[in-house]
């Protein structure tokens, strides 16, 4: 007899109608919303404790840009004979020009309007440097001292707020703030400094400025002084009168390049400005752009001021806006020039001195030598030496070659040495 097949049965339940799922999915739809916000609400609380806890601080690195390289400006900028000829004959055409035009009224008073914008736009990157100070009068009662600067600001990135000023304004012994947009004044420290320059860099912690601050302050543009030529106006803000915010205009007198400098030549320029006391003044070109500053320490006599051109101070402005302390050597340079070489000077750069008490002068240079290698590196001109001290810090080991003259030649002598910090 054939096997006969049970009979299979499914259970179905009773299906449930469209509102009720409906409903279901509704409730499914909120939970999942409210473990959303739950889970956002609590990633919210616990990420800054987290944060503090695993991540490591990098602080955001500054980098300064002029409006064009420097390195190309100053190889242009050298062949000084082409360009005293190309010079004079462009300002032959230019008084040509100048006293054959009918220069009206209405033109001079834009320029002198687009210089007040200018200067308005400018006082957003300008910052006030206070120090105050403890101490006792000659009667030994105790007293404060509260002294000002004018600085501006280089660079502004995430964590902080950078500052250029004279290095005068951050002597020891005294604690330092700075205001922006003439506010209230807020804790400042010294991020680097350049005994050479005379001039330091400050920071301020972005959190400690107000929502104004943050939003409305800004950092100068960078111009490029090799464009500079004579008769340029300038525009000089900061504390060109002996007061703080005050502005002044003058124009650009002389201009040379390759001169002579510790461990590097510059671009010698010379303003013919009215200026009372050295707090802190910086130069603008007619574009907002700071292309010089005036050297605390530089000579000057009858108006006229010199002047640190900006396309020689960005590279190590930017060492400094990083943290970082400037090797230094000491020595007085001078490019040695075609005329030198006819008298039989090597091929080099010619050291006219060195600093009393710089490595250099320690290690035993002697004025008259011709620097030919820094370490393994071979010089032949004083933008090939600063190419290599950009590689080097402070408190390192280097050995400077020099070429000294014996007799009719030169012999080659090396002088091992620490690098000192400028």
């Amino acid at each position: 007899m054939k096997e006969k097949d049970f009979i299979r049965e499914k259970i179905v339940g009773r299906r449930a109608g469209r509102g009720k799922r409906l409903l279901r999915l509704l409730m499914l739809l909120c939970s999942a919303l409210l473990f959303g916000f739950v889970a956002a609400l609590a990633f919210a609380l616990s990420e800054p404790r987290l944060a503090k806890l695993f991540r490591t601080e990098t602080p955001e690195s500054v980098e300064l840009q002029s409006e064009e390289s420097s390195e190309e400006s100053r190889e242009e900028s050298s062949e000084e004979s082409r360009e005293e000829t190309e010079s004079e004959a462009l300002e032959k055409r230019i008084r040509t020009e100048i006293e054959s035009y009918d220069f009206p009224v209405s033109a001079y008073e834009r320029m002198i309007s687009n210089l007040k914008k200018v200067s308005s736009d400018a006082e957003k990157s300008l910052a006030e440097v206070r120090r105050r100070e403890s101490g006792t009068d000659f009667l030994g009662e105790s007293m404060d001292s509260e002294n000002s600067w004018a600085g501006i600001i280089l660079a502004k990135t995430g964590d902080e707020l950078l500052v250029l000023c004279p290095i005068d304004a951050v002597r020891e012994g005294g604690n330092l703030s700075i205001s922006v947009l003439r506010e209230e004044g807020h804790e400042a420290s010294v991020k680097a400094r350049d005994r050479t320059d005379r001039l330091a860099i400050l920071s301020v912690p972005i959190a400690s400025l107000s929502e104004k601050e943050r939003e409305e302050t800004k950092a100068i543009p960078l111009g490029n002084s090799r464009l500079l030529q004579r008769g340029d106006t300038l525009l000089a803000i900061g504390a060109p009168s002996g007061f703080l915010y005050s502005s002044a205009r003058g124009l650009v007198s002389y201009l040379s390049y390759d001169y002579p400098s510790t461990d590097r030549t510059v671009e010698n320029i010379q303003l013919n400005l009215e200026q009372e006391e050295k707090l802190g003044t910086y130069l603008l070109n007619s574009s907002g752009e700071l292309v010089g500053i005036l050297f605390p320490e530089g000579e000057g006599g009858g108006g006229y001021h010199e002047i640190l051109g900006i396309s020689d101070l960005v590279g190590s402005l930017e060492r400094l806006s990083n943290g970082e302390q400037l090797p230094y050597l000491g020595l007085k340079l001078q490019k040695v020039t075609p005329e030198m070489e006819q008298r039989g000077i090597p091929k080099g750069i010619y050291i006219r001195g060195c600093e009393e008490g710089s490595p250099a002068f320690l290690a035993g240079i002697q004025s008259g030598d011709i620097l030919s290698k820094l370490n393994e590196g071979g010089i032949e001109s004083p933008q090939d030496l600063q190419k290599m001290m950009k590689e080097l810090h402070p408190g390192e080991n280097a050995e400077l070659t020099v070429l000294r003259q014996k007799g009719q030649g030169y012999r080659e002598i090396s002088f091992p040495l620490s690098l000192g910090e400028r």
